[in-house]
């Protein structure tokens, strides 16, 4: 029985965390949502086993693994330390 809580537990926990991180990706959150991926704590078997989109077969891990995707992606389009380096560069020409 034991077991079962646990199981029920993680993936309540887990599609929480997908949760959280399709928010970060579509609020602009990028820096949170990328640590919070980078720190959850979830093994890739946990986010694997609970499924989001019974249809598309979707895991939390696909899921949580797409938004921490767009977050980091955004994040290096906005660092201000890639801009200036490409101002340099331009005023170089």
């Amino acid at each position: 029985m034991g077991t079962a809580v646990s199981r029920t537990s993680i993936g309540r926990d887990v599609k929480t965390f997908v949760e959280w991180m399709r928010y970060c990706a579509a609020y602009a959150h990028y820096e949170d949502g990328a640590t919070l991926y980078d720190q959850a704590g979830f093994t890739v078997d946990q986010l694997q086993r609970v499924v989001i989109d019974e249809k598309e077969e979707e895991t939390a891990y696909d899921a949580a693994r797409g938004f921490a995707d767009i977050c980091k992606r955004r994040l290096k389009k906005t660092d201000p330390e890639e801009d200036a380096g490409a101002e340099d560069e331009e005023g170089e020409e």
